[in-house]
């Protein structure tokens, strides 16, 4: 990769505040509005926020233009993401309000922390590094990244991503529901097709 510690330092903070800034943008778009809101609609709504803020933050990097640079750029976006969305998780476990009554619980702030920190390779850094990746493929031989937005390879691997996101926030397991391994199934199986798809980026980019 092309990119340095003030490359990745400056997507994962300037990034992740554009993609939530993004991510709120479309939610009040009509289009998306007239949804009523369900947490699966965060699948589409966010890998797009997140994608919008890494070209953005990516616009000037003209040197920046392999599928690995746009792994890089899409996991740091992700990841900056991931700790706003974080940090609004662990408030709402920490502040609990219960009939005008507020109590702290240090140790549901601790645990959702854990959960998430656990989740993390799973969930929004692997998917923007896929998406982002697969963009930076698709335009490779572009100056503009619009190009690659038309490339059936890009459109594939971008909806099966957000639906990857849609069933992680889906109340959909694997038989056996009610047990804890229909639980950590869905996710492993998830976290597993991610990977998958990621790994099969960076062989193209040998």
């Amino acid at each position: 990769s092309h990119l340095n510690g003030y490359h990745v330092a400056k997507a994962v903070i300037i990034g992740g505040l554009l993609s939530i800034v993004f991510a709120l943008v479309i939610n009040d778009l009509p289009v998306v509005s007239n949804f009523t809101f369900t947490p699966m609609l965060a699948g589409p709504v966010e890998e797009s926020a997140k994608l919008l803020a890494a070209i953005f933050i990516a616009r000037n990097w003209v040197n920046a233009r392999q599928v690995q640079d746009g792994i890089v750029i899409g996991a740091s976006v992700g990841a900056g993401f991931a700790m706003i969305e974080t940090a609004g998780y662990i408030f709402e476990s920490f502040i609990l309000i219960h009939e005008e009554v507020v109590t702290l619980n240090l140790h549901g702030a601790i645990g959702t922390l854990a959960i998430r920190a656990i989740m993390s390779p799973f969930a929004h850094v692997l998917w923007t590094a896929v998406v982002a990746g697969a963009l930076w493929y698709t335009s490779k031989r572009s100056n503009s990244k619009l190009n690659g937005f038309f490339s059936h390879v890009f459109l594939r691997i971008f909806i099966f991503i957000i639906g990857l996101h849609a069933l992680w926030n889906s109340p959909w397991l694997l038989p056996f529901e009610g047990t804890i391994s229909s639980v950590v199934g869905k996710y492993i199986l998830i976290g597993l097709s991610g990977w998958y798809i990621f790994l099969q980026l960076l062989s193209v980019d040998e």
